[in-house]
């Protein structure tokens, strides 16, 4: 049992030292005590401090303690235009355990005090807090009182982050923040050197936007050209009354719809189109293509064809009948007419014809190409698709 309570009293003990050192300490400069050795006096009031902390933490108090200065002999330094808060900050900072983090309020209160007696590890730790705590949102006036003190002081990291801030607020705003803050003149070079590259950032992006919708409008109107020259094209077609032909037959038990499209395909190419028409609430797409082959006594030969295609193999099985229309550029007596009936299901989703051969259509005597282009017109009726 004394063994337990032995263990329990060491365990407590432990505790109580490990909660005292993670208190925040902070030393009293107002009392006297056997620690103390040097009065520094500041606003009337004497701050009692310690002469080795003082030498080690700055250059500027260990040669002064050390020398035969006035200071030195009377045990106490009198800073008249100091405030007494600012001191008393800049003593925790370099007395230990007193001040756990240096923010960007109390960096610039202790900065001059820092440079002034060249306490060199704290002015790394003022720069950060308050390389930290600038942004863009930080208004004008209090970036540029900002910069000027990184000039003064040389924080070179708030200095870089300042001037690239600054070089994005408005003019307006800096000019007045300017008067009231001046800079030296290389810090305003800088300052005006990021604006013209943002400047000339800016026109570069402007003038590729600038060539990006001028591609964009010399396609929409090459599209516009296509559109009329489509719509010309299919309104001659219904001209020619091309609808005189022999009418498809039709299963009168069945509800059908109708849709078409014109296609055209460029004969100088090896021409695939691709286009899409609803029927039912059904998308078809309706493939032409001039380069299908067809096998025949004497080998493959080129023919131009055309797939009707379910591709998103829909649950449905409806009757298709179809016409294609190869358009002549003058007589409509010589259009060619092919049609084709089938069935689409999820299974079977293609219906394919064969035309003519493409050779055929692309030698210019026979008047298949019309405007650089073979014009094909395909009417399509579906019957109500059944879900299957």
């Amino acid at each position: 049992m004394e063994d337990t309570m032995q263990t329990g009293e060491l365990e407590n003990n432990d505790n109580k030292q490990h909660e005292l050192q993670n208190e925040e300490y902070i030393f009293d400069f107002e009392e006297q005590s056997w620690k103390t050795d040097f009065v520094i006096i500041v606003e009337g009031t004497r701050l009692h401090v310690a002469r080795n902390i003082l030498s080690l933490a700055s250059p500027v108090f260990d040669r002064m303690l050390q020398s035969d200065f006035k200071e030195s002999k009377n045990g106490e330094l009198e800073m008249p235009t100091q405030k007494l808060e600012d001191v008393k900050l800049f003593l925790q900072c370099i007395y230990p355990n007193t001040l756990t983090q240096i923010t960007c309020e109390i960096a610039k209160r202790i900065l001059p005090l820092i440079e002034e007696y060249q306490v060199l590890q704290l002015k790394a730790a003022c720069g950060k807090a308050i390389t930290e705590s600038v942004s863009y949102e930080t208004p004008t006036d209090l970036l540029y009182q900002t910069l000027k003190d990184a000039c003064l002081y040389d924080l070179k990291d708030v200095r870089k982050k300042c001037v690239r801030l600054a070089s994005r607020k408005p003019n307006t705003e800096t000019d007045a923040s300017l008067r009231q803050y001046p800079l030296p003149h290389e810090v305003m070079n800088e300052i005006l050197q990021l604006k013209i590259a943002d400047l000339e950032t800016l026109a570069n992006e402007l003038k590729s936007t600038k060539s990006e919708l001028q591609k964009r409008i010399t396609n929409l109107e090459e599209h516009e050209t296509s559109m009329t020259s489509d719509l010309k094209t299919l309104n001659e077609y219904i001209a020619k009354d091309l609808k005189e032909v022999e009418e498809l037959r039709l299963d009168p038990e069945l509800k059908w719809k109708e849709a078409e499209i014109l296609i055209k395909l460029d004969p100088n190419n090896d021409c695939r189109s691709c286009r899409e028409i609803v029927v039912w609430d059904v998308k078809l797409s309706i493939t032409a293509d001039c380069r299908s082959r067809k096998g025949s006594a004497y080998g493959s030969i080129y023919y131009t064809a055309v797939e009707i295609e379910n591709r998103r193999r829909q649950p449905m099985a409806a009757n298709i009948e179809a016409r294609f229309i190869l358009i002549h550029g003058k007589l409509k007596t010589e259009n060619i007419f092919c049609k084709i009936r089938g069935q689409l299901t999820a299974r079977n989703n293609t219906i394919k014809q064969y035309i003519k051969e493409t050779s055929y259509l692309t030698d210019q005597k026979n008047g298949f190409v019309k405007d650089k282009h073979i014009w094909l017109l395909v009417q399509v009726l579906m019957s109500e698709p059944i879900s299957t």
